[in-house]
């Protein structure tokens, strides 16, 4: 899994859990990647895997959208790459449920704002 890093450690904290996460769900092995801040990076660890005998390796990208991270993903060639995130609706939920908590509302109050932000023309 190749996230963009952080220098913040609580940021590479909830990476590390992603990829607890994603690993618990496939019930195979994830390796936690940066592409800025402390590594591994994905170049490094498509390196390890390859030399443990496994060229087959999938990354899963934990990037927001394309644009430079991605494009250094791209780089690094791997044999499958997932797209970012993207406009996902449930990447949409997560963000009006931080937005909501972040102004001391409850679930509804946050899905009402978003939809009054949305109407209204809100950056």
């Amino acid at each position: 899994m190749a996230a963009a890093g952080s220098a913040d450690p609580h940021a590479r904290t909830d990476t590390l859990r992603s990829a607890h996460l994603l690993a618990s769900h496939l019930n195979a092995p994830v390796t936690p990647a940066f592409l800025g801040g402390p590594g591994p990076d994905p170049a490094t660890a498509l390196a390890t895997w390859r030399t443990r005998g496994h060229h087959d390796v999938a990354v899963a990208s934990h990037l927001l959208a394309p644009g430079f991270f991605m494009n250094r993903l791209r780089e690094t060639e791997p044999r499958r790459l997932s797209e970012p995130l993207g406009p996902h609706e449930a990447v949409a939920e997560l963000v009006w449920e931080r937005y909501d908590a972040g102004c001391g509302g409850g679930e509804r109050s946050g899905r009402r704002a978003a939809h009054h932000f949305c109407q209204t023309g809100g950056v």
